[in-house]
């Protein structure tokens, strides 16, 4: 298969500037929180930063996920568009949240029905959160699969694979070994180069 070049810059990324993308809007709502007026619900800001974390996560993982793939052994079969349908779904509680804020503001005070809604929505958000496990899931036997280079068994996962559930931690961990496979995979592709030239 073909090397995927979307967003191949992912793979480069080291573990502290991924980091630094995770946590530099919340530094920045920290240092600005004495210009907020104590009389207003800053609700919003925790919607729009969840939203990015959920973003930034989904775009994380789709793009780490689709361009280690091709980098794996022939004789590992991994259904690639499951994990795009997994990932599409995954997305959806961005807009539900979106749009529970926009109830939020119609409504004003928040009263019974924004909570029936929260609740309705809450059931409804239950198979994206399985989806976006689905996908993380198959991200980490897709490196495991590129760094071992054979089929993956249970056994081969261990704990710091799925430290990704908490992606705090999950970066410094698994972002080194994405960066590792990157690198050799670019070597490989050299070396493929120059022996064709040589030909």
């Amino acid at each position: 298969m073909e090397p995927n070049t979307n967003a191949r810059w992912i793979l480069g990324l080291k573990h502290w500037q991924l980091f630094t993308f995770i946590v530099a809007p919340r530094i920045l709502e920290y240092l600005f929180g004495s210009f907020r007026n104590p009389n207003q619900d800053y609700y919003w800001i925790e919607l729009c930063y969840f939203t990015y974390l959920l973003v930034l996560l989904c775009g994380w993982i789709y793009f780490t996920t689709i361009n280690l793939y091709p980098l794996l052994p022939a004789n590992l079969s991994m259904n690639l568009g499951k994990f795009k349908r997994a990932m599409a779904f995954s997305f959806f509680p961005a807009f539900m949240l979106l749009a529970l804020a926009l109830y939020r503001e119609t409504e004003g005070n928040g009263g019974s029905g924004f909570f029936l809604l929260a609740l309705l929505i809450g059931l409804i958000l239950a198979f994206p959160v399985i989806c976006l496990f689905y996908a993380m899931y198959f991200m980490i036997k897709t490196l495991k699969g590129v760094e071992l280079q054979r089929p993956i068994t249970k056994g081969d996962l261990g704990f710091m694979d799925f430290t990704i559930l908490y992606p705090l931690i999950g970066v410094w961990l698994l972002q080194p070994r994405i960066n590792h496979v990157y690198e050799m995979s670019n070597i490989m592709q050299q070396l493929q180069k120059s022996k064709t030239s040589m030909i």
